[in-house]
């Protein structure tokens, strides 16, 4: 699990100070708004490194040789979703068989434009890249943990025409099923799955949904993080994840939405930007992920039932 910050003196008398002054809660939320931004983008660029990272392993290359023989005999490959998820790139919705051959095509210039990139970068580099966007996430992440940016929007919920948060509405219970072997936990932002089999084997997924909003008003745009955490045991088990998690929203305009996942070794931090209409009366945040997690908390903001 990541550690998170502690307090500092100046940390904390600054909250103090906000909880005192609008002004200034008003001046941190535009602090945590920021940063909550600069998370964002560090996120747009580790998703970035995630197709090289993914093209460096032997599966790539495998892929590109039955792209090869596919498109030279005329049929689909059986996990063409799988090459252009790992791509970025997006199916096609219920497409015909033409269509499918098209896409194939299309996905095989991509994966050959990917390889060739790939080749001019080393792991070593990948990896320290990836490594300095991941201290850098951190400190940002602590940043919004000292400045108490959570629960700041109660603090400046005089704000004219801000929807109030009502709840949230923790639906996820703590529980036990198959004799103890599998325990789901909840917190109101995150969801644990524990799977446990015959020793060694051990798996457990755990998922954080960072900046869910205390209030929201009309016009602002905002972003929820997705991350998850993987320890499963023995090592390389992890090669066989298939683990996903999102958001559902009612009442807001989709600005990007990109579930987090993990997939046989390929993972994705998830990344949900919102904008609040101007004439929003009631928004509704659902988050959750599947292997029976579900939908664990519900935010619902504005004209909402008791």
């Amino acid at each position: 699990m990541r550690k998170r910050g502690t307090f500092s003196l100046l940390c904390l008398a600054l909250i103090a100070f906000v909880a005192a002054s609008p002004v200034a809660a008003q001046n941190t939320a535009t602090v945590c708004r920021e940063t909550q931004n600069v998370l964002t983008e560090i996120e747009r660029e580790l998703n970035g490194l995630a197709p090289l990272t993914w093209a460096k392993g032997d599966e790539a290359k495998y892929f590109l040789s039955q792209l090869n023989r596919a498109i030279s005999n005329g049929f689909v490959v059986s996990r063409l979703d799988y090459i252009a998820y790992n791509l970025t790139l997006k199916a096609p919705t219920d497409p015909t068989e033409r269509e499918r051959l098209a896409f194939q095509k299309t996905v095989r210039l991509a994966l050959e434009q990917l390889l060739q990139k790939a080749s001019g970068i080393s792991s070593e580099d990948l990896s320290l890249q990836s490594s300095r966007l991941r201290e850098q996430y951190d400190l940002r992440e602590r940043r919004l943990a000292d400045l108490n940016c959570k629960n700041l929007p109660a603090a400046v919920s005089s704000v004219a025409g801000s929807l109030q948060l009502v709840g949230p509405k923790l639906l996820g219970k703590d529980r036990k099923v198959s004799n103890g072997s599998i325990i789901y936990e909840y917190t109101e932002t995150s969801a644990k799955l524990t799977i446990i089999g015959d020793p060694p084997d051990r798996r457990e997924i755990t998922w954080n949904f960072a900046g869910v909003p205390g209030s929201l008003t009309p016009g602002d745009k905002f972003t929820i993080i997705v991350t998850g955490e993987l320890n499963f045991q023995p090592p390389g088990a992890e090669k066989g994840a298939n683990n996903s998690a999102g958001v559902r929203t009612e009442g807001l305009t989709a600005v990007k939405e990109e579930n987090a996942y993990f997939y046989q070794g390929a993972s994705r931090v998830g990344i949900y930007t919102y904008q609040v209409p101007a004439n929003a009366k009631k928004v509704v945040i659902a988050i959750g992920a599947d292997n029976n997690i579900g939908v664990f908390a519900v935010y619902c903001y504005g004209e909402c039932p008791p």
